[in-house]
């Protein structure tokens, strides 16, 4: 049976983001391309080809055109997902609204949402995701999962105990919050940029039923200016 194109085209959107224009990228990123194999169906390998993506800018300095050209690319895969009949409801393109999720997210930036996935695998810490509650909507990041204590120490942030790595955030960035025991059924999120964000901290933990969807991958624009 021939492979789906959707998949084929992820693979290699991957391989391209973990080589560059080398024959073989690095132990890890080698071990990205060779766990995409065991991805079932084309939505799990976009999916599993975008977290890689992400995964690898974070892991090491890429220059510039490899940098462009993969979101060039990753903004065909992800556009050729949203024009499949098929997946209407499971993925979509948010417009982030202000600059409480920089240096991340700016503000008019247009973001791939996946809808639908992140209700049956569950959410993560660090995922960030958009919260509706009746006419408001907020694009966070997830700090607190249910069970977890968050509190703040000394600028920082810890979860049930231990200081939260968070290299997404601006430098010298400190925070402040109340402990909070995060209930069933519910999350604690958290702007990156925290003088300019609403969140868990003024607005309390939301619950996880509001959450209607995880962010993939910026789109556009192609060539951020970040």
């Amino acid at each position: 049976m021939t492979e789906p194109w959707l998949r084929r085209v992820a693979r290699r959107t991957l391989i391209l983001g973990v080589r560059g224009r080398n024959a073989r990228g690095s132990e890890w990123g080698e071990a990205l391309i060779g766990e995409f194999e065991e991805t079932t169906g084309s939505w799990d390998a976009v999916r599993w080809a975008l977290s890689g993506l992400r995964a690898t800018r974070r892991a090491r300095h890429v220059p510039q055109w490899v940098r462009v050209r993969r979101r060039a690319v990753v903004a065909v895969v992800a556009l050729a997902v949203i024009g499949v009949p098929v997946n209407a409801y499971a993925a979509g393109v948010a417009l982030n609204p202000s600059g409480a999720m920089a240096p991340a997210l700016q503000p008019g930036d247009r973001i791939l949402v996946d809808k639908l996935s992140f209700r049956w695998t569950g959410l993560d810490h660090g995922d960030i995701v958009v919260i509706t509650v009746e006419d408001d909507t907020w694009i966070k990041r997830v700090i607190g999962l249910p069970g977890d204590v968050v509190e703040c120490r000394d600028g920082a942030v810890f979860r049930n105990g231990s200081k939260i790595d968070e290299d997404y955030l601006l430098a010298d960035t400190v925070t402040e919050c109340s402990a909070v025991t995060v209930l069933p059924g519910e999350i604690y999120v958290l702007g990156d940029h925290r003088e300019a964000s609403c969140d868990s901290r003024q607005l309390g933990t939301f619950a996880v039923s509001a959450v209607t969807g995880r962010a993939l991958t910026r789109m556009w624009p192609i060539w951020p200016t970040d």
